[in-house]
Formats: structure tokens, sequence, C-alpha cells
């Protein structure tokens, strides 16, 4: 019997050439979450053009291109429900991409 491979469930990347720093919360299901809420409050209070966006997604190509750029502070993953989804720093990018490329 063959493996099915898992679909892969994609996002549109956010807007972020108008902001100073920016983060990520990837993984699927995360609507749930209230990281991207509280880090967007607390930005807003401070007075920074920061911005923490849901990424829910399964691709992982596309969540590498988008944490290269240099203005990425970091990003979590969420594992609740895939536990090869884990909480994450830049340092350990280089694992990503070699998951990525498997």
């Amino acid at each position: 019997m063959a493996v099915k491979e898992p679909e892969i469930i994609t996002c549109p990347a956010p807007a972020v050439d108008h902001l100073e720093k920016f983060g990520f919360l990837f993984g699927y299901p995360i609507a749930h979450s209230l990281s991207p809420l509280l880090h967007q409050t607390i930005y807003r209070n401070l007075g920074l053009n920061w911005d923490y966006f849901p990424l829910p997604s399964t691709d992982v190509k596309s969540f590498l291109e988008l944490v290269r750029d240099p203005r990425c502070y970091g990003e979590k993953k969420e594992k609740k429900r895939n536990p090869k989804l884990q909480v994450t720093t830049n340092s350990e990018l280089t694992w990503w991409q070699t998951q990525a490329q498997a």
C-alpha cells in the first residue's frame, strides 16, 4: 500500500513592507490562538511599527522564505495537533531548511 503524502495547506503572505519588524505564528490549525492579538496589542501600546501575523499553513518552504527577511525577529510553530512543529528561534532555521528539502 502506498503512503499518501499529507496535503500542504497554504495561505497568502502578509504585507510587511511598511513594518520595521515582524514575527509569525506558523502552523495549522491556529485560529484558536490569541498570541497574534496579544503581540499586536503590546506593539501598538509601545508605539512600535511591528506586527505579529498568524500563518495558518503547513507549507514549510513558503514559511522559510518569509523568515529570511532580516526584519523578521522570530516565530513560533503551533504544535498542538502536529508534533513535528516545534517552538523555534532563528538559530534553528537550518533544521527547518533540511526538513523542507526532504
